[in-house]
């Protein structure tokens, strides 16, 4: 490892580590095995309206700069332990919102899900809004899905 790597080791991310892969562990097998609405009343998280995610998207983008340094450092935490999840291919994002969600539940967030039309192929992605801010730069490209029950 080198030096840089063990001096982000010693930040204060370190500490929330244990509980983000403990709650990914438990996402990973509620995705499994309950329904996405289940999962998120289970985990304590609001999933989005069509209308909510959108009005979010028109307000702000990149809500994440407005984080107290804490909530900063669980949120990069939640990153830390999806970039070396094994699970979920190339679309962790859901995985990924759920457990940021969890580790900022007292900021009461929403989860939502879109869809857009990329490189001639439909895909879905989904994301955190904050207070009406969203914490994820690429959500602008999706449309937020219209009557979803989850």
């Amino acid at each position: 490892m080198t030096r840089r790597g063990w001096r982000k080791l010693r930040s204060p991310v370190v500490r929330f580590l244990p509980a983000a892969l403990a709650w990914a562990v438990l996402i990973e097998l509620g995705l499994r095995c309950l329904p996405l609405r289940v999962l998120a009343r289970w985990l304590g998280v609001r999933l989005a309206l069509a209308g909510e995610a959108a009005q979010g998207l028109e307000l702000r983008l990149q809500g994440h700069q407005r984080l107290a340094t804490a909530d900063a450092n669980a949120w990069y935490a939640t990153y830390v332990v999806m970039r070396r999840w094994p699970f979920g291919g190339d679309g962790k994002c859901l995985r990924e919102t759920l457990l940021a969600a969890c580790m900022l539940r007292h900021l009461q967030p929403s989860v939502a899900i879109g869809v857009a039309k990329l490189d001639g192929a439909f895909r879905a992605h989904a994301w955190l809004l904050i207070d009406d801010f969203v914490l994820d730069a690429t959500a602008g490209a999706y449309v937020p899905l219209r009557g979803w029950t989850g």
